[in-house]
């Protein structure tokens, strides 16, 4: 394996490590439950999940990681 594609590959790892990390994140608070019904937005998941916005606003940019782009949908 040559460096660039050493480096492509640990990349890949981290990320994948980061999209298994904001599921976890996700599933223990319950975000499945709150957006079953319909969209949410960030403020809204923050203040049903007692976290912060910024908290709840970056799952949506974890999920689209993995090509997931509609964020909590």
């Amino acid at each position: 394996m040559d460096a660039r594609t050493a480096a492509f590959e640990l990349i890949r790892m981290v990320n994948e490590y980061r999209v298994s990390q904001a599921i976890s994140v996700a599933a223990m608070l319950g975000i499945a439950d709150h957006i079953k019904d319909g969209d949410r937005s960030a403020a809204e998941l923050a203040g049903l999940t007692d976290t912060t916005v910024c908290c709840a606003h970056s799952q949506p940019s974890a999920y689209s990681m993995r090509g997931r782009t509609d964020g909590f949908h």
